[in-house]
C-alpha cells in the first residue's frame, strides 16, 4: 500500500491538497474591510472627536460656572471661571464646562444650537472618559448659560444644573474646538442672566487668548 501524503487516497494515487477559492478569500477580506469601515464610522459618530477618551494629545479646558466648591468664583453672581484663558493654535482642544447654577435663561433660538465646534457636536451630562451621543442643539427650557465667541461663530448652550448639593457634579458640557489663528477673542454669554454679570468683563463675558 502505498504511503499517504497529505491529500493522498487509499489508491496511492496523489491529489492536490483542497484550497480556499482566490474569489472567496478576497470577498472575505473586502467584507472584513467594510464591516471596520462601518463599526469605526459608528463609533466615530457616537463618541465625536477622540478627547481625553480616545485622543489624549486633545488638550483639557476646565471651567466652571458658579461653582460653590471654588473660592475664586464670586457667590453673589454669575461668572464663569476662568473667565480668561490662554490656547494654542492649531491644537484640539476638548472644553469641560461644568454648570452648577440651576437657574433657567431661555436664550434666542440659534443660541440653543450649538455651532463652530468639531462635529457641530456637543456632549450633555457625559465626561471624559465616555462622551455619550452627540447632541446638535437643546431645548431653549433647559438652557442655562451660553459659551458664544460672535467672531468665529462658537456657540455652545449650557444645560441648568438638576442637582447642586455637595459633592455633586453640577450639569456638564464637553465640545471640542480648534483655533487656527492666533489672536484675542471675545466669548460672552447670550442667555439672559444674572443682568450685571452681563455687563462685566470675567463674569460672564471674557477673553479667549490663541498663541
Amino acid at each position: 500500500m502505498a504511503t499517504n501524503i497529505e491529500g493522498s487516497t487509499e489508491t496511492g494515487i496523489a491529489t492536490k491538497p483542497k484550497r480556499f477559492p482566490l474569489r472567496a478569500v478576497v470577498a472575505v477580506v473586502i467584507a472584513l474591510f467594510i464591516s471596520s469601515g462601518a463599526l469605526a464610522y459608528e463609533l466615530g459618530n457616537q463618541w465625536g472627536a477622540p478627547g481625553t477618551s480616545g485622543n489624549p494629545s486633545a488638550i483639557p479646558v476646565i471651567l466652571t460656572i458658579n461653582n460653590p466648591f471654588n473660592t475664586a468664583n464670586n457667590g453673589s453672581m454669575d461668572q464663569f471661571a476662568p473667565a480668561n484663558l490662554s490656547v494654542t493654535a492649531g491644537a484640539l482642544l476638548e472644553f469641560v464646562i461644568v454648570n452648577y447654577d440651576s437657574g433657567v435663561n431661555p436664550p434666542p433660538p440659534q443660541y440653543a444650537t450649538a455651532s463652530g465646534v468639531v462635529g457641530d457636536c456637543i456632549y450633555v451630562s457625559s465626561s471624559p472618559a465616555g462622551l455619550g451621543p452627540c447632541s446638535h442643539s437643546l431645548p431653549e427650557d433647559q438652557i442655562a448659560h451660553t459659551f458664544t465667541i460672535p467672531i468665529l461663530n462658537v456657540n455652545v448652550p449650557v444645560p441648568a444644573a438638576t442637582n447642586v448639593t455637595p459633592g455633586s457634579s453640577g450639569a456638564q458640557v464637553i465640545f471640542f474646538v480648534s483655533f487656527a489663528s492666533v489672536g484675542s477673542y471675545t466669548w460672552m454669554c447670550m442667555a439672559p442672566c444674572d443682568p450685571t454679570s452681563m455687563q462685566a468683563p470675567g463674569f460672564m463675558s471674557g477673553t479667549v487668548t490663541v498663541t
